[in-house]
């Protein structure tokens, strides 16, 4: 078994709390959307991985900025763009976030003592509102074909895609969420910026997701609040 935790850190907004619940937790492995890379020592130290792998995705103030996967275990990793590359990684710009930034996929063999894991991480294409634009088809249109490569694997991460939408149904209905179901919203309206002015607004965007194959089974999958202004995902992962 492998103990897992996902979060969206938003940057370096949450560290103060992103960090000790962590360093707590200590999973053997930690994927990370938004994350600088320069904090990613921070993390290492935390839950004492040995082994590391950042894929960029846009600049911040001149700072690169992109998902990370780490691991007490050693590991190969490799990266699938699906929208950009790594060569082509932009500084933010809000008035066209879309185009600046680039997609990627993160897959990680992991060799974990009772054998190899195969665990991924995204952090896919934002909408207002969470609705389904074309831009998140074209981009999910490019993905689907390298997961269906990459299979058997867990793919956890932010997608911007809400249960029950287009895009988490298209995804889910060959790689199953193990998120449970009583869990309606996986944003913290605590933490998150639009929880001041719009609350209910977050109530029914459970964003944050859980996908496998049958190869693999979640146990004591959780969300955990107050980490990040996306709650944690929290699960040990078997294998079926």
């Amino acid at each position: 078994m492998l103990s897992l935790i996902s979060v969206n850190i938003e940057n370096r907004k949450h560290l103060s709390t992103v960090l000790p619940f962590v360093e707590e937790r200590k999973p053997e492995v930690l994927c990370l959307q938004e994350v600088p890379e320069e904090e990613l020592p921070k993390f290492a130290e935390a839950i004492g991985a040995t082994h590391s792998h950042f894929a960029p995705m846009i600049r911040v103030d001149g700072k690169l900025q992109g998902i990370a996967l780490l691991s007490r275990y050693p590991f190969s990793a490799r990266e699938q763009y699906y929208h950009h590359s790594r060569d082509e990684v932009m500084e933010f710009a809000h008035k066209d976030e879309e185009a600046s930034e680039a997609f990627v996929l993160l897959m990680a063999d992991i060799n974990a003592p009772d054998g190899r894991y195969r665990i991924g991480t995204t952090h896919f294409v934002w909408t207002p509102h969470g609705e389904a634009d074309e831009f998140q088809r074209a981009a999910l249109t490019k993905l689907e074909p390298m997961l269906a490569e990459e299979r058997p694997f867990v793919l956890c991460g932010d997608f911007n895609a809400p249960r029950g939408g287009e895009i988490a149904n298209r995804i889910e209905a060959k790689y199953p969420d193990a998120i449970p179901p009583e869990y309606v919203t996986s944003m913290d309206a605590h933490l998150h910026r639009a929880g001041q002015t719009c609350p209910e607004c977050l109530a029914d965007k459970m964003v944050d997701h859980l996908f496998m194959n049958p190869e693999y089974r979640a146990e004591g999958v959780e969300l955990v609040s107050g980490v990040s202004d996306h709650m944690a995902i929290v699960a040990t992962i078997h294998k079926a």
